[in-house]
């Protein structure tokens, strides 16, 4: 099962007809990638930030890119991204359980 599928399954929205599965699935990526964004900001060193931003300006709408930047560039940052992701599917069926 890859990771779309395991969100659909785990955030109970397989009933949703596929059309409303991808886009709440695209929408779920982006808040995803903003929560990683936003870590390893948090983690980046001064000189970090300022060659990242360097890179951005290039590189600002190719999203396959910056991870890639990232992955190469930050000492953990797979960790960081599977934790985020968790954090996410926590507080998403935290969520929906509570409705």
């Amino acid at each position: 099962m890859n990771m779309t599928q395991n969100i659909i399954q785990e955030l109970g929205l397989e009933t949703l007809p596929q059309e409303k599965q991808e886009e709440i699935i695209l929408k779920i990526g982006d808040i995803i990638n903003q929560k990683i964004l936003i870590r390893v900001l948090d983690e980046m060193s001064e000189d970090q930030k300022d060659l990242f931003e360097k890179f951005l300006a290039d590189n600002k709408s190719n999203q396959g890119a910056i991870f890639e930047y990232l992955h190469s560039h930050i000492d953990g940052f797979d960790t960081m991204a599977r934790e985020e992701i968790e954090s996410f599917k926590k507080s998403g069926m935290d969520f929906i359980q509570n409705i």
